[in-house]
């Protein structure tokens, strides 16, 4: 039996409508975005039942929640704009941090590069910047951005041909050899180009295929994210083509230990009444142990709520945000594994 729909009050509405108002001011594109950085211990799919006034049970609690990051985001939106910030937006906030120049070098080098070895991989844990930096090289070198995320890419290249034909803006044909040569027809039409692969984490066989080919016969560059796991594993069980592949590489950028200095950008704007390179020393080395650049971000959410701040604010803050990424990722462990248990 179908759980009965709760409809929500008009202030409760109000509530979600301020939250899709802050989602468009903060210049986040898609939900996804939106609800990874600022709704806290709220699902995408709860978001969108309760977005959509379709969630099945009482939506109170959710609605509360949503209240705080409302809050949260209307308090910073306030100390932004009384520092004189010349961000536009929130979300497009990035800070080129050494790691980032680096890339940035080698992507250049790549695109210059006249022969085929064009590729620059990108191994960083989870939080470490895959999808901003990608976001940054379609900004500064209007690169395409293909999310790879999707288990099907493991089977075959029949997902990968997909999201670049929609990257390049081309319709694909239902034939498979036909999607082929229309893909490498769009590439060749152009003279070069980047194409950023973010959460390359199921890259298979076919796939790697796909991408050796686009070097080998396209002047196109590709930056390469994924994690260093799953480069490892890409590595082992596609030795054949890796192997193949390597040949073709630029540079190999890992994350390397996140630095006091690194995490300076994060803090600065937060008045610290104490020492802000022992805030950044206590930011960093828990950003070192789980979270990466992820948690130094939040971080500095979870303080917008004041406008000074002892070395004891920075330290809550931390365990706090640490307590919620380790628990969103327990969850979504637990899912996965729930997933693959099910009969078919």
């Amino acid at each position: 039996m179908a759980q009965k729909i709760h409809k929500q009050t008009p202030e409760q509405r109000n509530v979600v409508a301020r939250a899709l108002e802050l989602q468009e001011l903060l210049g986040y594109k898609t939900a996804a975005d939106f609800v990874r950085e600022q709704l806290v211990g709220i699902s995408e799919s709860r978001w969108g039942r309760i977005r959509d006034d379709k969630y099945p049970g009482n939506p109170d609690h959710t609605v509360d929640q949503l209240q705080q990051a409302i809050n949260r985001m209307e308090l910073f939106l306030a100390r932004k704009s009384m520092q004189g910030s010349v961000a536009s937006s929130l979300a497009d906030e990035f800070y080129l941090l050494p790691l980032f120049k680096s890339v940035e070098g080698a992507v250049a080098r790549a695109m210059n590069e006249k022969g085929q070895d064009r590729l620059v991989m990108c191994p960083w844990p989870t939080g470490g910047g895959k999808t901003a930096m990608c976001e940054h090289l379609r900004k500064q070198y209007g690169a395409k951005v293909i999310h790879a995320a999707l288990p099907s890419y493991r089977k075959n290249a029949i997902p990968f041909y997909r999201d670049l034909a929609a990257a390049l803006g081309i319709v694909l044909p239902g034939n498979r050899r036909r999607a082929e040569g229309t893909v490498f027809e769009a590439l060749n039409k152009h003279d070069g180009g980047l194409l950023c692969i973010d959460e390359g984490n199921n890259f298979g066989g076919e796939c790697i295929d796909v991408l050796k080919a686009i070097l080998n016969t396209t002047r196109w560059s590709v930056a390469f994210f994924c994690t260093p796991q799953h480069f490892r594993n890409m590595m082992a069980w596609y030795w054949d083509r890796t192997d193949q592949l390597l040949r073709r590489v630029v540079a190999i950028i890992e994350l390397d230990e996140i630095k006091a200095a690194d995490v300076r950008p994060f803090m600065e704007p937060l008045n610290l009444n104490g020492s802000l390179r022992e805030a950044c020393m206590i930011v960093a080395e828990a950003a070192n142990e789980f979270g990466h650049f992820d948690l130094c971000h939040r971080v500095t959410w979870e303080m917008a709520e004041k406008d000074h701040h002892e070395l004891e604010d920075v330290q809550k803050a931390v365990m706090t945000v640490r307590q919620r990424l380790r628990t969103a990722a327990m969850k979504a462990n637990g899912e996965r594994h729930a997933k693959r248990g099910r009969v078919k």
